[in-house]
């Protein structure tokens, strides 16, 4: 947590939260509970059934598959209007 970033080569799956992270990065992700980052890219699939939420931007490079009831929040930091962002579906 903190000022701490976490990035994992291959893929991550959580049933724990994962909170107070700055910098969050996966190639792949599958996630029951909350992640809590200051920025989340995921560049390749991400399953997921717990809110994320981001003080900046969130960007989900591959197919996102919703596994519950999901909210996501993000900031748009480059003003194209989206804090979230999908490259596909």
């Amino acid at each position: 947590g903190g000022n701490n970033t976490l990035t994992i080569m291959g893929g991550g799956a959580f049933v724990g939260a994962v909170t107070n992270v700055t910098t969050f990065g996966a190639d792949s992700i599958d996630t029951e509970a909350t992640l809590t980052a200051s920025t989340v890219t995921v560049s390749g699939t991400a399953d997921l059934g717990g809110d994320v939420t981001t003080t900046g931007e969130q960007q989900y490079g591959g197919a996102v598959t919703l596994t519950g009831d999901v909210l996501l929040t993000g900031v748009d930091t480059d003003a194209n209007g989206a804090g979230v962002e999908f490259a596909g579906t």
